[in-house]
């Protein structure tokens, strides 16, 4: 019986030492499958970082470019409002009959058609 006691829990040492073989052969391949993942998390946030230092360029560009024309179409309008107020201090010393007959008179009345 002693035999028969000694091969049983020799045999409970296997099993357990395979067991615990195949656990830890189980943990490696999941350590591996955990590191290939980090990997590619790594490269992704490298790509998400070179994306917005991209993004971050293309805003500053636009930017840059809506001021140029706000610019641009402020001093347009400086020019314009001069233009205008030029018309008007000329057009404002003329008789109805100089005016040119699509500016109103300063009675606001159309401009009298020279007969």
């Amino acid at each position: 019986m002693p035999n028969k006691a000694i091969k049983s829990s020799n045999d409970r040492i296997d099993s357990s030492e395979q067991t615990t073989l195949r656990l830890s052969d189980d943990i490696g391949k999941m350590a591996d499958r955990i590191g290939t993942m980090a990997d590619r998390i790594g490269e992704m946030a490298e790509r998400i970082l070179k994306t917005q230092e991209i993004q971050a360029k293309n805003i500053e560009l636009t930017q840059k470019s809506m001021l140029e024309l706000m610019q641009a179409m402020t001093k347009q309008m400086e020019f314009s409002n001069k233009l205008m107020e030029l018309m008007f201090n000329k057009g404002g010393n003329m008789t109805d009959k100089q005016l040119p007959t699509w500016q109103l008179s300063k009675s606001t009345e159309p401009a009298k058609k020279s007969e």
